[in-house]
């Protein structure tokens, strides 16, 4: 899978290392910031505890939202 990010990232110009956790951090930042529920993202990303999530991922939503 990194080989493959490496030659996607070199084909679309991009200087900054990809990594699988990237996209991961996105996708997570991404459900919070449209609402979606603790636990749906908490299943999502298989953590057995929803504070593990909250601290972890939902501090980018209370950032963008000014809290």
């Amino acid at each position: 899978m990194i080989g493959r990010l490496r030659i996607v990232r070199k084909a679309l110009g991009i200087d900054k290392s990809l990594t699988t956790h990237i996209f991961r951090y996105s996708h997570v930042s991404k459900l919070a910031g449209l609402g979606a529920l603790l636990y749906i993202i908490q299943n999502r990303v298989g953590h057995a505890d929803s504070e593990t999530t909250r601290d972890i991922y939902l501090h980018v939503t209370q950032t963008a939202k000014g809290k």
